[in-house]
């Protein structure tokens, strides 16, 4: 992987924004000459390229694991279940109280 890593070059496009981040043209060289090029507008989640339910749910369950404290899993799926009904939510709270991780063996 590491001599792979070491064959890849980053050429900045001259924009003065140094945090555009797109659009992003990557070129592959192969051994024998051959280029293969594409360009990408947007990022994935992007409004032009919007992730799909699953691709967001899956963002989702993957990042309550990075906290300090990681959000537990059935936490974490009681959320999901909360903000699919959010409309009917009697009290916000019980939305809020979801993201604080359960400490000392309590369940907030």
């Amino acid at each position: 992987m590491h001599e792979l890593a070491g064959r890849v070059g980053v050429v900045t496009d001259g924009n003065p924004d140094p945090n555009a981040l797109m659009p992003q043209r990557i070129e592959v060289v192969l051994r024998s000459g051959v280029r293969h090029e594409v360009t990408l507008e947007s990022a994935l989640g992007h409004p032009a390229s919007p992730l799909t339910r699953e691709q967001h749910l899956a963002k989702f369950r993957r990042c309550w694991t990075y906290g300090r404290q990681p959000l537990a899993a059935e936490r974490g799926e009681r959320l999901i279940a909360l903000i699919d009904r959010l409309e009917s939510v009697p009290d916000v709270r019980e939305l809020f109280a979801l993201t604080v991780p359960a400490t000392a063996g309590r369940d907030r």
